[in-house]
């Protein structure tokens, strides 16, 4: 990941200005007040399949369930912590609370962590860009932090505070207690139609 030369630590304000002015094919982050610029990753269709089928599953419990919450992705901007400021984009997560149903007046960005913020790898994450979001998401407030691999058909669930939970194809994966009553087979987070 290259890492871009300005004056540190970079305000919100300039993040925001530069994340405009990022040319098209990169993307900006903004890890605990370091800017960085990475390419954008263009997926194979068994990664957006995995990425629209966890969309889904989760989007249809949040209706089903009655709970109040959102679902979003697409590397949706988040800004996990203001001091030092640290933005990051998240391929898919659930924010729980009626307050973040309604975004007419569209943020530049969620300004607090997801309840549970879900990778999908792709073929250029290395395990370094992988281990540091991990680290960042569960230091600054995400409950769990799922890891899914469309090439190998698994989720790792990551907790602060507990060893990380290994789930293949054919696993039940639930996420107690952030989200009561989840349970769903793997599979169905990878495949349009399950087995």
């Amino acid at each position: 990941m290259a890492t871009a030369t300005l004056n540190s630590p970079v305000t919100l304000e300039e993040f925001l200005r530069l994340s405009d002015e990022t040319p098209e094919g990169q993307t900006l982050e903004l890890i605990e007040g370091e800017l960085r610029a990475r390419p954008m990753t263009t997926r194979r269709p068994r990664h957006t399949r995995a990425f629209v089928q966890t969309s889904r599953v989760l989007a249809n419990w949040l209706e089903q369930a009655a709970q109040r919450g959102v679902v979003d992705g697409a590397e949706v901007r988040v800004r996990l912590c203001k001091d030092p400021q640290t933005i990051v984009g998240i391929d898919v997560a659930v924010w729980l609370g009626e307050e973040f149903e309604d975004i007419s007046h569209d943020p530049s960005q969620y300004d607090v962590p997801p309840a549970i913020a879900i990778e999908i790898l792709s073929a250029s994450d290395t395990h370094e860009m992988v281990v540091e979001k991990l680290d960042l998401f569960l230091r600054y407030g995400v409950k769990q932090a799922w890891i899914v691999d469309a090439d190998m058909q698994t989720v790792t669930v990551y907790r602060p505070d507990r060893e990380p939970e290994f789930f293949t194809a054919s696993q039940m994966l639930t996420a107690e207690p952030e989200l009561p009553g989840f349970k769903v087979q793997v599979r169905r987070l990878l495949q349009a139609h399950s087995a």
